[in-house]
């Protein structure tokens, strides 16, 4: 059986993929936006500002009758200026800060935020020992362009990571 000639074949259209992207937001991009008009507390702005957060930690490991737990504070300092927000002017930093510090404590969303450092820095101060769960206490103040979250933080040490060479 003979070849057919390519000539004479009708090519098919070629095959086409859309990509739209439904948000973006590079480290390009100048200034950003801690309350949309169109919606609630932008989560990316949040992350930006709570990592680029000065933390302060310190606590002790106590023993206790069924297990060791650590205790400690950890003071996160969110700085407004630091960042180039859309929505701060001077005349209305504080109202900002003071806006910002109440939706912390509010809002499950930044909550997470929160907690996520939090567990970062819990991370740092106990290393491999850290524990998977732990308790928080929480407050937000609203201090001029800052909000200060002081948490205190409990986490039982029963929990700790199995030792992989020992199995314990």
């Amino acid at each position: 059986m003979a070849k057919p000639d390519p000539r004479s074949i009708a090519r098919r259209p070629m095959a086409r993929a859309g990509v739209r992207t439904a948000r973006h937001r590079g480290d390009g991009d100048r200034i950003w936006t801690l309350f949309p008009a169109e919606g609630p507390l932008d989560l990316d702005t949040l992350h930006r500002l709570v990592e680029s957060a000065e933390a302060i930690s310190e606590g002790r490991i106590y023993p206790g009758s069924t297990c060791e737990t650590w205790f400690g504070t950890t003071v996160l300092t969110l700085d407004l200026r630091r960042l180039p927000l859309a929505d701060r002017t001077d005349r209305a930093d504080g109202a900002l800060a003071q806006k910002l510090a109440g939706v912390l404590m509010a809002d499950p969303r930044a909550r997470r935020v929160i907690d996520d450092r939090l567990y970062r820095e819990l991370a740092r101060m106990l290393g491999p020992d850290t524990p998977a769960d732990f308790d928080v206490t929480c407050v937000a103040l609203a201090e001029g362009t800052t909000v200060r979250l002081t948490a205190d933080l409990e986490a039982p040490l029963d929990h700790r990571a199995p030792d992989v060479d020992t199995g314990q």
